[in-house]
């Protein structure tokens, strides 16, 4: 995956230019208005996660506003992301999970 990023206000938006893999991994994401959960299955090492704001091109723990918490769960692990940053509700459509030595997109 390639990305570029700071193309708006806050974080900037993206250009993303990625490759279609078939992986193991599947994702479901979940949104409500302060929190986003992506449910993974097809892992269950939560260092094989890491969050990614694409807008602002950098992992969450880089960004002051963000928290993100990962469990175990049966079958794989939950990932909870919040971003109090503005605009409020809208920032979390740029949080992705990178998953696995491929950093499959989910």
């Amino acid at each position: 995956m390639l990305a570029f990023g700071n193309f708006d206000g806050r974080y900037g938006g993206a250009i993303i230019v990625a490759k279609k893999v078939s992986s193991e991994y599947e994702f479901t994401r979940q949104n409500s208005e302060d929190t986003l959960t992506i449910q993974i299955t097809g892992t269950e090492i939560p260092g094989d996660v890491k969050v990614w704001n694409l807008c602002a091109n950098k992992p969450a723990r880089r960004i002051a506003t963000a928290t993100v918490e990962t469990a175990t769960t049966s079958g794989g692990l939950t990932v909870t992301i919040r971003d109090s940053g503005e605009p409020e509700g809208q920032v979390l459509g740029c949080y992705y999970a990178l998953v696995g030595p491929l950093k499959v997109l989910g």
